[in-house]
């Protein structure tokens, strides 16, 4: 190659590269000229983030507020939204961490062995476990759950007690090698047992799913997705059906029948099964390996149809898609955590947003069933649990209870 054919191909890689500033410059002020204006469409280059705010709006300028530290980053995050190549090169940034790097590109997920995930608020709890700080909050939830049952069952209602679990708790051989767990593993694996002990002792209807996952991974089963935070829909049949037993057995007759269902493979992780995953903004899907659960037709209701109310953190999301396969549910309602939002199955459907006022949360949980859901990573101090003893007997918590889980 020649000087001047070196010096031409050098000329026309600037003027490109020039060209795709001067485009990003462009675009990127027609972009703030539109948000400022009020202008809905703006140009941009590849897919929309998953679980980035709303663009924020265009800062008026002050002189006074010019040098504020709160302009600044107003006026940064609306700059940096503003860049039509933003989305593409978050995903290309988040890509060559996970893939190259090997390590999360938000600090809120954790990755594992084997690419499997889990969020950080599990882990820190896990860590943190010690009987010293949980001996005396569940002597007082076994307490709680003791009278509210009491209360039930004198108005002919039953009341189960459901333990979920989380995948650190169950899985934590995917995660220890990668982070911090000043807690000894006698401690923090110690909390459950001790737990299901004192519900025994005093007699509470309730059922523990999270020890239930430890027995379907000895038995081959994977009741946890590789991309997800929740369990995977086979969990949750299989925890279903330990519920439906123990509904039956606190009734003392057949309340519902048992699920039975296939399986089939999928590349895909489906429903829930992807919820982190897709939140990392990666540039390519990832073919993870799932599993589909086909429900099998069942027999008539053994005692006829039913209402039912469930009051539970996000397990109970795919807990009630399961139950509603029973089809013997006349009226069910769901409150996400107690405040957080109102929905009605089967088939479910939102029918309120949080924060939920008690007075309009109170005349809505009766039923013939309720089911009360605490996420193992918050045992025994989980806020709307807190929250449900309080209303149901009397004493109306001071703030709106959210679920921690």
């Amino acid at each position: 190659m020649d000087f001047e054919s070196a010096e031409r191909i050098r000329a026309v890689t600037w003027l490109t590269v020039l060209a795709a500033i001067c485009a990003t410059c462009l675009a990127t002020t027609w972009n703030e000229l539109a948000a400022s204006v009020g202008h809905g469409a703006v140009p941009s280059v590849g897919e929309a983030l998953v679980g980035e705010d709303e663009r924020p709006s265009a800062p008026n300028f002050e002189r006074r507020r010019f040098v504020s530290h709160d302009y600044q980053q107003q006026f940064q995050r609306f700059a940096a939204q503003s860049v039509p190549v933003r989305p593409i090169l978050v995903r290309v940034h988040n890509e060559v961490l996970f893939s190259v790097l090997k390590v999360s590109p938000r600090p809120s997920v954790v990755l594992g062995h084997d690419e499997y995930m889990t969020a950080q608020a599990m882990i820190t709890h896990y860590c943190r476990r010690s009987m010293a700080f949980y001996k005396p909050l569940m002597q007082q939830r076994v307490e709680q759950l003791k009278a509210l049952q009491q209360h039930f069952e004198a108005r002919q209602r039953t009341l189960l007690f459901v333990i979920t679990p989380t995948k650190m708790a169950r899985m934590p051989d995917k995660f220890l090698d990668h982070v911090d767990c000043p807690a000894q593993r006698a401690e923090r694996d110690s909390i459950i047992p001790a737990y299901v002990e004192m519900l025994a002792g005093a007699g509470i209807h309730f059922v523990d799913t999270a020890s239930l996952m430890d027995r379907l991974r000895e038995r081959g089963v994977t009741p946890f997705p590789i991309g997800g935070v929740h369990w995977n829909m086979l969990g949750a049949a299989y925890a279903t059906n330990a519920v439906i037993r123990a509904l039956n057995q606190s009734a003392r007759r057949p309340l519902l029948p048992e699920l039975h269902w296939t399986t089939e493979a999928s590349e895909r992780p489906l429903f829930e099964d992807g919820d982190l995953l897709v939140g990392l903004n990666l540039l390519d899907a990832r073919a993870y390996p799932s599993t589909r659960v086909i429900f099998e037709p069942l027999a008539a209701c053994p005692s006829g149809k039913l209402s039912m109310t469930v009051v539970g953190g996000s397990f109970v999301v795919q807990l009630v898609r399961a139950l509603s396969e029973t089809q013997c549910i006349a009226r069910g309602r769901r409150f996400a955590g107690l405040t957080r939002g109102y929905f009605e199955f089967p088939p479910e459907r939102e029918v309120a947003t949080g924060p939920l006022v008690l007075e309009f949360v109170a005349p809505r949980l009766d039923a013939d069933v309720i089911i009360l859901e605490e996420n193992e990573n918050v045992a025994a101090r989980s806020l709307h649990v807190t929250a449900f003893y309080k209303l149901t007997l009397g004493a109306t918590p001071r703030d709106q209870p959210h679920s921690q889980d």
